[in-house]
């Protein structure tokens, strides 16, 4: 069996490093229940969508076609693409049409409940025979370069 020498240094050296690895895994275990507990909180109480680049209402005043992503400040989960006409904040491909009102809601049984509690009307719904590659909303294309 080869025996080697440490230093003194190196053995102080190797200990602090083995102390920071049982470090770092219980701070990656915290750091995973962190993460899980924002995104029970999120999805229990509701996403706060917003636009990866907070500029873009500006350039849409200059090009119809800007385009960013929309995600959740809170939990960071990813939406797809920032909508400015949509009341949850990004394109959604499919909806429904309020037959009182006519306004369009994402698809959902939860979006329905939601528009007729704020509007206070009894509503049927039509599911928008719509082109699933634009937002219901805005039009946009889903494929966008």
């Amino acid at each position: 069996m080869i025996e080697v020498k440490l230093s003194t240094h190196e053995r102080v050296l190797k200990r602090n490093i083995e102390e920071l690895r049982k470090n770092m895994n219980e701070t990656v275990g915290e750091l995973g229940r962190c993460v899980y507990e924002l995104c029970r909180i999120c999805e229990e109480h509701g996403h706060k969508i917003v636009p990866r680049d907070l500029d873009i209402d500006e350039q849409l005043e200059t090009d119809k076609f800007a385009s960013t992503g929309a995600y959740c400040v809170v939990c960071g989960k990813e939406f797809g693409w920032w909508c400015p006409k949509s009341s949850d904040h990004y394109c959604q491909y499919t909806g429904q049409k309020c037959d009182v009102c006519g306004e369009v809601i994402a698809e959902g049984s939860e979006q329905r409940m939601k528009h007729v509690r704020e509007k206070k009307h009894d509503a049927s719904f039509a599911t928008l025979s719509y082109n699933s590659d634009r937002c219901v909303f805005c039009g946009m294309p889903q494929e966008r370069k």
